[in-house]
């Protein structure tokens, strides 16, 4: 059904459209034509026809159209078709931006664009164009699979690869477990539900893994450690039959330096931890359940802490208080060293409440900031319960009135307190509330201080105190640092004369509550100083010179005598060690009626390092220049390692003037007439000729 709608009076001039379409059927129109008015002055209309448009019609030249009627048909599409835009560029294969199909459109404000958002029909990815799920994520660069989730400007949860270049795997919890996240400090996250597995332990399964061992021996491999991460193993011995037994890998080092003897009863359970480091690709671990595993503590020295690069100053005390890590030496009052002081072969120790191991104030030595200090101390006699005693400070009186920072006995009795100051008073402490580092046995002291945070107490590898209120932000750096008497305007403070200190450290940083710890069970070394051995305590060291500045003997009588000799860190296997130049009068002599002698059973360990070839280099010697009378261990003009009495000879067939530290041990009964060369802990004996073993008595050692 039409309908006509009157819209005149409506002019149309040259030029203009007119059209009909959708409802509009068709329109009426008078044409008019402009001619010439009469008497030549203007224009009129002239009517020519009428007609009816249908379609786009435009108005000719020298026209008007009258609009008299529109023609609509209410039955017809709704939608009015209006004058068609201009059209936006196109790119490859689509809009502007777009060289692929299947790309969501965005504006761009001018054209259409390409968005990051790409929909095959299947799968959805963000920034990816080959979603592999129901949505991919998949940005280059620092944004990439970065998912925001709800939450503040300062408590966002994202979830992102560990590189830009890497992948990850996020796998839900099953219908029971964990899933649990720690602070930004952490390097690594781990589920802490129980994780039952075989003797291949994938740590990235779980920090805490189940074994239920099986009858007799097995090898167990670790994999996917992470840096500091911390590992729990429970081993289940079998409800019955013979025990289980493991191999562990080579990488777990273990505190006291050996492996534990795991429980033989069926169906009881050890508990093994593990802190792995990535940087020496090691596992430190315990048996923290079994009674069989006594912590054996070591020396600094030998453990990971002693090449850490904030350890700035240690004095090990052997024969006197020289820095083995730097140069800070110290100078000594009334002040005595001997292996009966020592907890590591010689230490110190003082009869005088003024006695002094004074260090002055060198630049390692002056630390505003975060500082650890490490000792350890053997109180043999009653502290006095009406002074403050003073065992390790900078300044005096441990942080006292004016000092920086320090141990003390309080004044009235009480525990170990450590003690930090801001220079004019004492702004924190922390301090154990016993006494029991004062019952006449050796006791591991830390002390850690972080500006503006904390302060903390350490015994035996166990936090005793700390505090976090009034800790100063910073500590003076004017003040020397001690070892005993303290004469900082205290007239109630001692020095400590009443037992013995040895291994004394500092730190420039904050050792964590797993470095103390591992620092008293013991970092054990795959090469460790024969002192941290249990040969150190066998009645047949008959000598022992560590070369720690001097060449003392830390087991017996035989001090040397030096004679063109170099001590220092650079020369040391284990802290320092002997430069020995190559004039021939470069020696050390001690003359000893207590070395091996006769035909008595012997052997002779040492550490050397040499590039000098091709000449007879002496290492170790006693006895006369007589036949079967001398015991000499030397390095040929070959290159490799002899031992000789002056007639006969042990052979070895490995060059050893590489410049390398290599450990050479000849060891004969002293019945057969023939002996043994080690080096580097394999048997290198390649020719062994039977001698007569004669050492001569009183002799001289070179």
């Amino acid at each position: 059904m039409a309908n006509n709608i009157s819209v005149s009076p409506y002019w149309l001039t040259t030029g203009q459209t007119i059209a009909a379409g959708n409802k509009v059927n068709s329109i009426s129109v008078l044409k008019y034509i402009i001619v010439p008015a009469v008497g030549g002055v203007g224009s009129t209309l002239q009517y020519k026809s009428t007609v009816t448009v249908t379609t786009q019609q435009i108005v000719p030249a020298n026209e008007t159209w009258k609009i008299e009627s529109v023609a609509i048909d209410l039955t017809a599409n709704s939608l009015m078709q209006g004058v068609q835009g201009v059209s936006g560029a196109t790119g490859a294969t689509g809009p502007e931006g777009c060289t692929n199909t299947n790309y969501i459109l965005k504006s761009n404000v001018t054209n259409a664009a390409c968005s990051q958002i790409f929909d095959d029909g299947a799968n959805v990815g963000i920034g990816t164009n080959t979603p592999g799920a129901l949505l991919d994520l998949g940005v280059a660069g620092t944004k990439a699979g970065v998912l925001r989730l709800a939450g503040s400007s300062s408590g966002n949860t994202t979830i992102q690869t560990a590189a830009a270049a890497g992948s990850t795997t996020l796998n839900l919890p099953a219908t029971s477990g964990n899933l649990i996240g720690t602070g930004a400090a952490t390097s690594g996250q781990y589920a802490s539900a129980k994780y039952t597995t075989t003797t291949s332990l994938n740590w990235a399964n779980g920090n805490v893994q189940h074994i239920q061992l099986a009858n007799g021996a097995q090898t167990f491999t670790f994999a996917n450690s992470l840096d500091g991460g911390r590992y729990v193993l429970f081993l289940k011995q079998p409800s019955s039959g013979a025990a289980g037994t493991v191999t562990w890998p080579a990488t777990v080092l273990w505190s006291g330096g050996t492996a534990p003897t795991l429980t033989t009863t069926n169906d009881k359970v050890d508990v093994i931890s593990f802190i792995y480091d990535a940087t020496n690709t090691k596992y430190y671990a315990l048996n923290i359940s079994s009674s069989t595993t006594t912590p054996t503590p070591v020396e600094l020295y030998t453990t990971p802490l002693y090449n850490d690069p904030s350890l700035v100053a240690y004095w090990r005390l052997e024969g006197n208080s020289n820095d083995s890590k730097g140069s800070n030496n110290g100078t000594d009052n009334s002040v005595t060293y001997g292996s009966i002081y020592g907890k590591f072969a010689q230490g110190w120790t003082t009869s005088s409440t003024s006695g002094i191991s004074n260090f002055g104030n060198p630049a390692p030595l002056q630390i505003s900031g975060t500082i650890t200090v490490s000792f350890w101390i053997k109180v043999t006699g009653a502290l006095p319960t009406s002074r403050h005693t003073s065992f390790v400070s900078s300044g005096g009186y441990p942080a006292g009135y004016n000092g920086a920072w320090g141990f003390t006995r309080n004044y009235g009795g009480g525990g170990m307190v450590f003690l930090a100051s801001n220079g004019s008073n004492i702004q924190a402490g922390a301090g154990s509330a016993d006494s029991d580092y004062s019952d006449g046995t050796w006791h591991h002291i830390v002390g850690v201080y972080v500006p503006s945070t904390r302060i903390t107490l350490y015994i035996d590898g166990v936090k005793k105190g700390e505090s976090t209120t009034n800790i100063p932000a910073s500590m003076p750096t004017s003040y020397s640092s001690t070892i005993g008497y303290t004469s900082n305007n205290c007239s109630i403070c001692d020095g400590f004369n009443w037992g013995n200190i040895d291994d004394v450290a500092i730190f420039n940083r904050a050792l964590s509550p797993y470095e103390v710890f591992y620092l008293y069970n013991g970092f054990p070394s795959s090469n460790p100083e024969l002192y941290t051995t249990p040969l150190y305590s066998d009645a047949s060291l008959v000598s022992y010179w560590r070369m720690e500045g001097n060449s003392n003997d830390s087991k017996g009588i035989n001090n040397g005598s030096d004679n063109s000799i170099t001590y220092g860190n650079s020369y040391g296997k284990f802290g320092q060690g002997a430069s020995f130049s190559s004039a021939s009068s470069s020696n050390i002599v001690k003359t000893s009626s207590s070395l091996p002698t006769g035909s008595s059973a012997r052997s002779i360990s040492l550490w050397f390092k040499t590039s000098t070839t091709g000449v007879s280099q002496s290492l170790v010697s006693w006895g006369t220049n007589s036949p079967s009378q001398a015991c000499i261990l030397y390095i040929t003009a070959g290159n490799v390692i002899n031992w000789s009495p002056w007639g006969g000879q042990t052979q070895s067939t490995t060059v050893v003037t590489n410049g390398l530290w290599h450990h050479v041990v000849w060891t004969t009964d002293g019945v057969t007439g023939h002996g043994k060369l080690y080096i580097d802990g394999i048997d290198n004996t390649s020719s062994d000729g039977g001698y007569s073993l004669a050492t001569a008595a009183s002799t001289t050692l070179y």
